[in-house]
């Protein structure tokens, strides 16, 4: 039996994938999934559903979501995943290495650990678990869904940067290209990522795109916020413009 959350929900057992049921039913299940072992309050699930405006009928919508996930899981003769009650909280016994996030955790923290090609590998293993770019992309409402994924999702590109920096390190510049511009085109606010994508593209010998990149994000961060760049990212254009010999060695 396994969960998946990177990505759409999905359900799977010896049987194949399962019918989830309705989008407020996923959340509930994946709210329970991503607290694997933990006691989830029927209150913090309803905020899920509900957010701040929760109906009066929410404790026994949720116990109906409840019943029918139960109901779901005893249909499965092979389980050895168990939803119990405890007092006003329900949570989903089982190994958290049936839950994708569990192992991309895991297989982040194994990376961190480890250097160069090891460490590498592990993160692209980590990488490896994603269905898309974003978890729980089938539910709504999107309010819902980054209530339970934002952690898991930073951690995504968490992983993607220090992959980056091994590959930076280990003269990989010029295949991140298109990866380190897709990321700063979809987000544009993480420094680190950007001062990538300005190496790689000056150690490719196309310092004059670099500096584009860096314009284009101090507009961007002035405008948004009226603030000048990080400090890290305003000193490593200024070495690009001067042609400072160490960048060719250098790990952003």
């Amino acid at each position: 039996m396994r969960f998946e959350v990177l990505g759409s929900f999905r359900f799977l057992s010896d049987r194949g994938e399962a019918e989830l049921g309705p989008n407020q039913r996923r959340l509930v299940f994946a709210t329970l999934v991503l607290h694997m072992n933990k006691p989830v309050q029927i209150g913090s699930i309803a905020h899920v559903l509900w957010g701040d405006d929760v109906p009066e009928s929410a404790a026994g919508n949720v116990q109906a979501h409840v019943s029918r996930i139960r109901s779901q899981l005893r249909r499965i003769p092979t389980t050895d995943v168990e939803l119990r009650t405890m007092g006003r909280s329900y949570v989903l016994r089982g190994s958290p290495d049936q839950v994708d996030a569990h192992e991309f955790r895991r297989l982040a923290a194994e990376a961190a650990a480890r250097n160069g090609d090891r460490a590498i590998e592990r993160y692209d293993r980590a990488l490896a678990l994603w269905r898309g770019t974003s978890a729980l992309a089938d539910l709504t409402p999107e309010r819902s869904r980054e209530l339970l994924v934002r952690p898991l999702e930073e951690l995504r590109l968490h992983v993607l940067e220090a992959r980056n920096e091994l590959m930076l390190s280990s003269g990989g510049h010029q295949e991140l290209i298109p990866e380190l511009t897709s990321l700063v085109g979809h987000h544009p606010g993480r420094t680190r990522t950007t001062a990538q994508l300005m190496l790689a593209l000056h150690r490719s010998g196309r310092t004059v795109e670099a500096l584009a990149i860096y314009r284009s994000a101090r507009e961007s961060i002035v405008s948004t916020h009226g603030l000048e760049p990080a400090r890290g990212l305003a000193e490593l254009h200024d070495r690009i413009l001067r042609d400072d010999p160490a960048l060719q060695l250098a790990v952003v």
